[in-house]
């Protein structure tokens, strides 16, 4: 009898390594770090030569439905809404935001944000973004009208309202300075949705402005519906000011922060330094009537490819602020000797005091690895979350080109903190497959890319990107991608783990054929055992 004991134990024993091996059968187990779920491709375009980009995604508060709004910057130029009511595993399109004439919101090159979203506590949604009537698409930047918008939603995304925030003169013998306007943002007041802010940046020239481009924010009382006069937040200064980032906390007051242009004014002696684009926060607590002094967040740099991308949230559950870029240490970093790394700043009073810059990415000391375009977002428990488009992977560095960059292969990467930016995680990667940037419209060929969007929950942190895996060759496709950084299991039991693409039925018959033949492989060695003659005395 001893030798069938031993193989049923044997058998017993593959079959609990069996079990062990099925996806779930011990139950669901909360995980100690954040996972990725497999990637979702959200446009479903099928010309090979489209260019998605920069995608922003947002999420009602009240149930659960995710918007992710996108531009395709190589051939239909308007924006593309999708709607998610599956948490972010299918898509559909949603509705049209834009109004006729002014179509065209991003056949304007350039490495920045078209459009930005926002839900209020209500379940609105709120879009910001800007556009021109195609008639003029062909013009010189300067003598463009771009004109800023905001779209309204009550049934996420699937149908809008929209206004015009600024009302660019078409007139040829308009002032320019008056015509180029873009990079809006969106900021809605967390307890009060009457109070909504539009910020903006207006470029000027040498020529037609002496005080350089101008930092703009617009405020509403109606929910939207009109917006006052524009506010410029660095009249006068010989610098001008540059993408102001706003955001308004729980006490309804408005933040914004606005780096320098780094312009050089007209007549300036060439051999002087260029000026150091100082960065500054401003605060309004009459929902944009007055506005605090300037004061500084960070020294900046002079350099122009560096001190870029600025986001700024708000928390609103108590006084903090915070901030995240790229730049360089070295106020006076030059490329290609110096590299940008992504920074983090926090204000726990307001914006009255920063805390000193922290350097997120992991690795700062590699040379001449590139890091861009930061996305911020913080959830109701306080979770701060921050991801980043990340070179360390490339087989190649990033390189240089006329009016852009080039090449290179990217990753991205995220980091987390649970105590208001003090500690940071460890790194994750989210995306499944590295992205050729030789690919598609990120700078080597349109130079559009913007900051990467997040929307946080106390469960998730929702996440979009562009992404070049389906593209053949340089002038060929941009898609917008999706996946979710799972915080909380029991929340996502339906999800799987990123790369994990192969259907469950498959792998639990692979997990119930290993464990049984681990079972067998037991078997047949104890009964070899069995039958083995003991030795002689």
């Amino acid at each position: 009898m001893r030798p069938l004991v031993r193989s049923w134990t044997a058998v017993a024993a593959g079959m609990i390594v069996a079990s062990a091996v099925i996806p779930g059968a011990s139950g669901a187990v909360a995980t100690k770090d954040p996972w990725v779920t497999a990637a979702v491709q959200v446009s479903t375009d099928p010309n090979p030569t489209r260019g998605y980009s920069t995608p922003q995604i947002a999420r009602n508060p009240n149930n659960g439905i995710l918007v992710i709004a996108d531009c395709d910057a190589r051939n239909k130029k308007v924006l593309n809404v999708y709607r998610s009511t599956t948490n972010g595993r299918s898509w559909e399109p949603g509705g049209d935001p834009m109004t006729k004439p002014w179509v065209d919101a991003c056949g304007n090159p350039d490495s920045n944000i078209d459009h930005t979203m926002a839900y209020d506590k209500n379940g609105v949604l709120y879009m910001a973004f800007q556009a021109n009537d195609p008639r003029f698409s062909n013009l010189p930047k300067p003598d463009r009208p771009m004109h800023v918008f905001l779209a309204k939603s009550n049934d996420d995304g699937a149908t809008f309202t929209t206004v015009k925030v600024w009302d660019a003169p078409e007139a040829p013998e308009a002032d320019r300075g008056l015509k180029r306007n873009d990079r809006p943002w969106v900021a809605v007041d967390p307890n009060d949705p009457r109070f909504v802010y539009v910020s903006w940046m207006q470029f000027h020239t040498n020529d037609d402005n002496p005080s350089g481009n101008k930092a703009l924010i617009a405020s509403s009382s109606d929910g939207g519906k009109t917006f006052a006069k524009p506010f410029s937040l660095r009249e006068g200064d010989p610098q001008g000011s540059y993408d102001a980032r706003p955001a308004v906390d729980g006490k309804g007051v408005v933040h914004v922060v606005f780096p320098g242009r780094g312009r050089v004014p007209a007549g300036t002696d060439p051999a002087a330094p260029a000026p150091i684009r100082t960065v500054l926060h401003r605060a309004s607590s009459d929902h944009g009537a007055t506005w605090t002094d300037a004061n500084e967040v960070d020294q900046g740099n002079a350099g122009f490819s560096f001190d870029r991308k600025w986001a700024l949230r708000a928390d609103p559950a108590n006084n903090n602020l915070y901030v995240t870029w790229y730049g360089n240490p070295n106020p006076r970093a030059v490329r290609p000797a110096d590299d940008r790394d992504i920074y983090f700043r926090a204000s726990y009073d307001s914006g009255k005091t920063w805390t000193d810059r922290q350097v997120i990415n992991t690795d700062s000391a590699l040379v001449n690895v590139q890091h861009y375009d930061p996305g911020l977002a913080v959830a109701p428990n306080g979770r701060i979350d921050i991801a980043w488009y990340d070179f360390r992977n490339s087989p190649a560095p990033e390189g240089d080109c006329p009016g852009g960059n080039c090449g290179g292969m990217q990753d991205i990467y995220h980091r987390y903190s649970t105590d208001a930016g003090k500690t940071w995680s460890k790194e994750l990667k989210v995306n499944d497959r590295i992205i050729d940037r030789n690919y598609g419209v990120w700078s080597n060929n349109n130079h559009v890319h913007g900051p990467l969007s997040l929307a946080s929950t106390d469960d998730a942190a929702y996440i979009t990107w562009q992404d070049s895996r389906n593209g053949l060759n340089a002038a060929s496709a941009d898609d917008t991608y999706f996946a979710t950084i799972v915080f909380d299991d029991a929340a996502f039991g339906a999800a799987k783990k990123k790369d994990s693409g192969v259907p469950s039925p498959i792998l639990i018959a692979a997990g119930i054929a290993i464990g049984m033949g681990l079972a067998m492989g037991v078997v047949f060695l104890l009964s070899r055992r069995d039958r083995t003659p003991a030795p002689a005395a």
